[in-house]
């Protein structure tokens, strides 16, 4: 696991984006996220929950290739919202304990 490649990922992909409701830079965000966050692979997480929603040049397969390990992609698929209902979303979220951390960062 590499928190520092995290980052630069989501640097490439969340860089020049700003919240739409504050203006922010997202980068902000996920800083913020990451840092209600317990450990290395709830970091990594963090900085990436968004990617998949973001941008359409990345899957679970490009960041297995990018070097991430499963357990921490299956926290990433939970994170990422496919079209579901919210209560259906977040029922996936709660069946991992590491994502249901991360969710619970990102809403704060």
């Amino acid at each position: 696991m590499n928190l520092q490649k995290a980052v630069q990922l989501a640097e490439r992909v969340h860089g020049k984006q700003l919240r739409q409701i504050t203006g922010e830079p997202f980068m902000n965000h996920l800083h913020r996220v990451a840092e209600g966050c317990s450990g290395q692979s709830e970091m990594i997480i963090a900085y990436l929950h968004d990617v998949l929603e973001e941008d359409q040049n990345y899957c679970i397969m490009s960041l297995k290739q990018e070097g991430f390990t499963d357990d921490i992609l299956h926290d990433i698929s939970l994170l990422t919202r496919n079209g579901e209902s919210y209560l259906s979303y977040i029922k996936n979220v709660k069946s991992s304990v590491r994502a249901t951390r991360v969710k619970i960062a990102d809403l704060r």
